[in-house]
């Protein structure tokens, strides 16, 4: 690690991240802001995760190897505990950036110790050939944007996005200041790390423009829509402990209905997956607006499967 306190600090948790490990590093090393350091916490990987890591050579890249798995949040917060940047980005082993990300985001936070910075995401297929842009999970317009320059997000606008995937530049002295930690939990537990922070008082910042490229590998795990049940602990554990305004309160309970009208969808797509037709027919009857959820999930499902064996997308 450099003696030198560097700008930002860039926290990366790997488990058997052997595939694309060091896709992600190199996409951090070759940012247009050099003033970094890159702390990658191998979370106890059984496959070559470490020998990739150490092969790169430079010397922004300092590894944490546990020989206990932690989970991401807690191989997260340990690379947080040994950050010595002004400010922390976090990114995931598996995806890559844009060069000029980071500078960027440090412009659209201005020197401001109070803020969360975090971009668009463009999801991409993991091709042979190398990730293939997909869509951008935001879009240019959202949170009011202009689809230029950085915006202000308020608490209601971000929570009632379908999507929480975020992967934000944040100060770390806001971290300290409050000894902000995630929690042991393996499912959305960076969300409830970001309703921490917004409940400390940090303020949002949208920069209208897809930088972080998310991919996207069949056979993976989605937090995002496979456990929804987890979801909505995190959202109902918040509103029974955040103080809010009654507009924020309105926001944050419409969202938890979101999430139970998902759990609700998903014993019925279960019936379908099973050939249960007769089951799945009963289910219609007694909540006719199941077919309507049907609906919206297939007219996003269908593109993608479609461009997933266009683009031959590898298995994880």
């Amino acid at each position: 690690m450099m003696n030198i306190a560097p700008l930002v600090s860039v926290i990366l948790p790997a488990w058997n991240a052997s595939r694309t490990i060091q896709a992600a590093i190199n996409s951090v090393l070759q940012q247009s802001v050099f003033d970094l350091e890159l702390i990658v916490c191998n979370d106890a990987s059984t496959d070559t995760t470490e020998k990739l890591v150490q092969e790169v050579n430079d010397p922004r890249i300092f590894i944490i190897n546990n020989q206990m798995n932690m989970g991401p949040g807690q191989a997260r917060d340990q690379a947080i505990s040994l950050a010595r940047g002004q400010w922390v980005a976090l990114t995931d082993a598996d995806d890559i950036w844009a060069p000029d990300r980071l500078e960027n985001m440090i412009n659209a936070a201005n020197s401001r110790d109070d803020v969360l910075v975090f971009d668009d995401t463009l999801e991409c297929h993991d091709a042979p050939a190398g990730l293939v842009p997909w869509r951008r999970i935001y879009g240019p317009h959202a949170f009011g944007a202009n689809g230029k320059d950085p915006v202000s997000v308020s608490f209601a606008n971000f929570i009632l996005q379908p999507r929480s995937l975020i992967h934000p530049l944040l100060p770390l002295s806001f971290i300290r200041k409050f000894q902000l930690c995630h929690s042991t939990r393996i499912f959305f537990e960076d969300t409830e790390f970001y309703l921490q922070l917004i409940e400390r008082g940090i303020k949002l910042i949208y920069i209208p423009k897809a930088m972080y490229y998310y991919r996207l590998t069949p056979g993976s795990l989605s937090a995002e829509h496979a456990y929804p049940e987890c979801k909505l602990e995190v959202f109902m554990q918040a509103n029974t402990r955040m103080q809010l305004t009654a507009h924020n309160r309105a926001a944050l309970e419409k969202k938890i209905h979101m999430i139970k009208r998902e759990l609700q969808y998903f014993p019925f797509l279960k019936t379908l997956k099973m050939k249960q037709w007769g089951l799945a027919i009963k289910l219609l009857i007694k909540q006719p607006s199941l077919f309507t959820e049907f609906l919206v999930r297939l007219y996003t499902s269908v593109p993608y499967q479609i461009q997933r064996l266009r683009h031959q997308t590898k298995q994880r």
